[in-house]
């Protein structure tokens, strides 16, 4: 009976302990954080610029090669415009063989790339030419890891409005368009110093000449009547013209390339025209001076830039990044009378050259000087029927 007793008791007692192991709260589970894995994230790596040639310091090995290959260049350019050792110096230097031919004004050049198969791979149109060109097609984009030695560009010629980024152009030579006068013939004319002198002086007829790039002239008539030379308002537009065309008769040409030996021989007394070769004509007739009129100038650049088609558009990138070498640049500049785009170009030139307000213009020079602008729709169609009208 008491192991039945003992029995029955031990099993209420299994029963009542397994109840209660069921109704124990459950024990925690434990939670190990599992370490996040970490991936290592490549780290960017500067491409590095394309490794000089061997033997040509600071010319990219792949430009140099790809030009060599090609093995000549075609470069159509202004006159006077270059020491004609350079062309030498790149020869011999690079192994390259240059044409080398020259125009007279933007529409001469212009018209000849835009027929196309011109042969030429490199011109040097100025600024509002080059906006013209580029937006015809006719100018193929720069590689500009070809051209090093543009890091040497004057502030004042970066990222010009005429071609944001330096896309298509860079900077060769710039300068002012003033006019060239005879000390002896007109230097006591008290109208000297203005554009009065051009367009009120009728007694120089036949010893008058005026640019034959279409807008230097009527920039010329808009700054004498007091306008801005870049003025797309079609009265004072109309103004111009009528300035023109009574000066008309009394200009003997409307050209540039002969000016110089006109200047020389004392045919000519009055010639609007570029600072720079008007500078080299004074060092043959020492009776030539030049004037930034106190109305107002063109200030301008001749670039640098590649037709689209060019045959040879490597060996155009080199003679480009040949011809923007400080000293290059300088011997240029010794040579043809005008300022260099290239800043370190100053730091072989002589002070007779960056102390002479007609090569490097001063701030108060600088204050009359205006970049031309291109010209589309309406003002444009207006400047050329005034150029049509005093040319034929």
């Amino acid at each position: 009976m008491k192991s039945k007793i003992f029995l029955v008791s031990l099993v209420v007692l299994l029963v009542f302990g397994l109840a209660f192991a069921g109704c124990a709260p459950d024990e925690p589970e434990e939670v190990v954080d599992e370490p996040e894995e970490v991936v290592d994230e490549p780290e960017e790596v500067e491409e590095e610029p394309d490794a000089d040639h061997p033997d040509f310091p600071g010319y990219p090995a792949d430009l140099v090669e790809a030009a060599q290959a090609e093995g000549r260049v075609n470069v159509y350019n202004w006159s006077f415009f270059i020491d004609d050792d350079r062309v030498e110096t790149f020869e011999e230097k690079f192994g390259i063989d240059v044409t080398y031919d020259l125009y007279e004004s933007n529409e001469e050049m212009k018209t000849k790339i835009m027929a196309g198969g011109s042969g030429y791979d490199v011109v040097y149109p100025s600024d509002h030419m080059v906006y013209e060109m580029r937006e015809l097609g006719l100018l193929q984009e720069l590689n500009h890891d070809w051209l090093p030695n543009m890091d040497d560009l004057m502030d004042m010629w970066v990222d010009p409005f005429f071609d944001p980024g330096n896309s298509y152009s860079v900077g060769y030579m710039w300068g002012t368009t003033g006019y060239a006068y005879n000390k002896e013939q007109v230097g006591d004319d008290p109208r000297l110093g203005s554009w009065a002198l051009l367009f009120e002086g009728e007694e120089y007829a036949g010893r008058m000449t005026m640019s034959e790039d279409a807008n230097e002239p009527v920039g010329a008539a808009l700054h004498y009547l007091g306008y801005s030379a870049n003025s797309e308002d079609p009265d004072e537009l109309e103004e111009a013209r009528e300035v023109l065309l009574q000066q008309n008769p009394w200009v003997s040409a409307y050209i540039s390339g002969p000016v110089r030996e006109q200047l020389i021989a004392g045919d000519i007394w009055i010639a609007q025209f570029w600072s720079g070769d008007t500078l080299w004509a004074s060092l043959e007739n020492p009776d030539i001076g030049y004037v930034v009129p106190e109305e107002g100038a063109y200030i301008w650049i001749d670039s640098m830039c590649i037709p689209a088609d060019a045959p040879n558009p490597a060996a155009a990138h080199l003679w480009i990044n040949y011809m923007m070498e400080p000293e290059v640049q300088a011997a240029i500049v010794e040579y043809v009378m005008f300022p260099s785009a290239i800043e370190g170009a100053q730091d072989y030139l002589d002070a007779e050259y960056l102390e002479n307000p007609a090569i490097y213009p001063d701030e108060e020079l600088f204050d009359r000087l205006e970049l031309g602008m291109p010209f589309v729709g309406e003002p444009r169609d207006i400047r050329e029927s005034i150029w049509e009208e005093l040319i034929y």
